[in-house]
């Protein structure tokens, strides 16, 4: 499995973001630890000690708790949930995973960005996207850039509800109703009852 290891994910916003990842993620596989401005800083100690002696762990911490000053050696992989433009805040971020223990030889980054441009119009998000890849660039990093349709994924992967039919059998059922109503209307009879299906 690539995401075998200790990982940080830095979001922005607490609510929108922070809480909302932790909810996603705290009944996975992984050790999940989530960290904000509201965990005191002996908690935030405990955590990132835990994470260096530990394996699996995933910390989702708010960029201004453990994006700077904070040294994790075990850590594989670095999620950039909300990332900024700002090269210091970048380059800071990603030296919490090069901080590494003697067995390790790199850290992953990813970074996560929302192509939302309409009419030519580029969104806040893939124009930081792209000042951080010149950042990468310059620093001589190895990066790969990564297009995924997510509305696709995310479809694939959505439960379907258990009434669900699809558009084909939703078509056969009107089809069906639409002529009981015609039968019923030529005996003179009441129009049957919409069946919950359609």
């Amino acid at each position: 499995d690539s995401t075998q290891g200790n990982t940080l994910v830095l979001f922005q916003m607490v609510e929108k973001q922070g809480k909302a990842l932790f909810d996603i993620m705290k009944d996975s596989d992984k050790d999940v630890r989530y960290v904000d401005g509201s965990v005191n800083a002996k908690e935030r100690e405990q955590i990132r000690k835990y994470a260096e002696e530990n394996d699996n762990v995933v910390i989702i911490a708010s960029y201004g708790t453990f994006s700077t000053g904070v040294n994790i050696k075990n850590l594989q992989h670095v999620v950039f949930a909300s990332p900024s433009k700002s090269r210091v805040r970048n380059l800071q971020s990603i030296g919490r995973g090069l901080r590494k223990s003697a067995d390790s030889t790199h850290v992953t980054i990813y970074d996560i960005s929302d192509d939302m441009k309409h009419n030519n119009r580029e969104n806040y998000t893939l124009k930081h996207f792209k000042e951080r890849l010149k950042i990468y660039a310059e620093e001589k990093f190895k990066f790969k850039v990564y297009n995924y349709e997510l509305w696709y994924v995310m479809a694939k992967r959505a439960k379907k509800p258990d009434n669900y039919i699809d558009n084909k059998t939703f078509y056969k059922y009107l089809i069906e109703f639409q002529e009981k109503c015609k039968l019923a209307s030529e005996a003179g009879e009441e129009r049957p009852q919409t069946p919950n299906r359609i």
